[in-house]
């Protein structure tokens, strides 16, 4: 049964790969997107075809957070962390957006993301804007109702 359920879930060539991102594979993604004549690439799916078990979606995303040689991984400054802030403010929880607009597509929309999430962003904004400000503006952004067009 053990041996049954192993097969099903793990080794099935059929089977999405999960976890760790072979050399190999890194310098596919690389050369394919870096080469393509027509930029921004936007063929992931068939590119998943040359990367057995990988869909399309995981190498966006590979590429998107970890290999584009465009994206910024040093620390968050506090220039970045106000970028943020005012990226929050304007636009919610639109993280490709705050990513596009605000860091100039130089840090990834999940680098994003987890900033603002973070217990260092929080304390920043509370040593910015004072204790509570953090929850204060995430609970009114999360509990707004969309305004309706008449």
């Amino acid at each position: 049964m053990e041996c049954s359920d192993r097969w099903i879930r793990y080794l099935q060539p059929s089977v999405v790969r999960k976890g760790q991102w072979q050399e190999h594979e890194d310098a596919l993604v690389f050369e394919a997107v870096t080469t393509c004549n027509v930029q921004p690439f936007t063929t992931w799916s068939n590119l998943a075809k040359q990367l057995p078990g990988r869909k399309g979606k995981q190498i966006r995303d590979r590429w998107v957070n970890h290999l584009n040689p465009n994206i910024n991984n040093l620390p968050f400054s506090k220039e970045d962390d106000m970028k943020l802030w005012e990226g929050h403010m304007q636009l919610g929880k639109k993280w490709v957006e705050i990513s596009t607009r605000f860091f100039n597509e130089s840090r990834s929309e999940n680098h994003v993301k987890n900033r603002f999430y973070s217990a260092k962003f929080k304390k920043f904004v509370s040593a910015e804007f004072g204790p509570g400000e953090y929850d204060t503006i995430t609970m009114l952004k999360e509990n707004e109702v969309p305004k309706r067009r008449v």
